[in-house]
């Protein structure tokens, strides 16, 4: 209800500039040093011979299951998907929209009991076990694979990568064009290799942000790089688990200051969005409590309430 009463809040620049004037000064949130990120990613390419391999090993772990054994055994003992296979490879109330597409795909596709062929996501080759259907959501077991890297085209995909950080280094390249180009990250290519922050919906980085995605960067962001700078290569293991190069840009830095409208819109946004959609269920609240029957329980009487449920005739 709170997303169907709130739901099209959506707000103008100049609505953000009038919730911004109406702050006062002492109320301004501080905001931190911030960072602005770009990468370019090289991953190594997967072999025929590794994936042929790969998918054979994990075929006659199937047939040891479609024979009677235990899908959760031979999944703690060979699965590599560190989220399950300690759990013999079971997710629970798996819903639609949890998992890639591939895998749900099979998952809701299965009788209770049955065991898949194997299939492919971005994360390696998998086969599952449906445990239980339970309405819209499922119980399975899964073991998954991934084809190894040879140390060979890891080496190789690194010199390529040297060979991309000089060309930048040296100005005969963009760092942004050789992202377009040269990336094997599909979700930052198109924009040049920038890094979104899904906790602000924004280009900007916390350095305590950065640190959970990797501590070593912080490090190397902190005390050994200037604005424009580009990293030297360093490995990188992305979403999908598998390993990779990566070089990074520094493209800004701000100082710890009090939030603006210059350098903070998307923050002073967020802000305003979120004071407008109290007012809006505040409003909802207070016109149906008019038409509503409420019960405060009396052993809350006492308590100071956010809203006020209680209306006097």
């Amino acid at each position: 209800m709170q997303q169907k009463v709130t739901g099209e809040a959506k707000l103008t620049p100049s609505e953000v500039r009038a919730f911004y004037n109406t702050l006062p000064i002492d109320s301004l949130p501080l905001v931190n040093s911030e960072l602005e990120l770009g990468h370019i990613v090289r991953k190594p390419p997967i072999t025929d011979e590794a994936k042929t391999a790969v998918r054979a090993q994990l075929e006659v772990y199937r047939q040891r299951v479609v024979n009677g054994e235990s899908m959760s055994v031979i999944a703690a003992l060979y699965s590599e998907d560190p989220g399950s296979a300690k759990n013999g490879g079971r997710y629970e109330s798996v819903m639609r929209g949890q998992m890639v597409p591939e895998f749900e795909a099979v998952a809701f596709r299965l009788k209770q009991g049955e065991v898949s062929e194997i299939f492919e996501t971005s994360y390696g080759y998998h086969f599952m076990q449906l445990v239980a259907r339970k309405g819209e959501s499922v119980d399975v077991r899964h073991v998954l694979m991934s084809p190894k890297i040879s140390q060979l085209e890891l080496i190789k995909a690194k010199e390529q990568l040297d060979s991309i950080r000089d060309a930048i280094v040296s100005g005969t390249l963009k760092f942004e064009d050789a992202a377009l180009k040269f990336s094997s990250d599909k979700d930052t290519k198109q924009s040049g290799g920038l890094l979104i922050n899904p906790n602000a919906n924004s280009t900007r980085w916390e350095l305590d942000e950065i640190a959970e995605m990797d501590q070593n960067l912080v490090f190397m962001l902190e005390n050994q790089m200037k604005v424009g700078d580009v990293s030297p290569v360093i490995n990188h293991v992305g979403a999908d688990a598998k390993q990779a190069w990566r070089i990074v840009y520094l493209k800004s830095r701000t100082e710890p200051h009090k939030a603006n409208m210059q350098d903070d819109y998307i923050r002073l946004l967020n802000m305003a969005s979120f004071d407008r959609q109290k007012t809006l269920i505040k409003n909802w609240i207070t016109k149906k409590s008019k038409s509503t029957y409420i019960k405060i329980d009396p052993e809350f009487n006492s308590c100071k309430l956010e809203y006020n449920w209680i209306i006097n005739p």
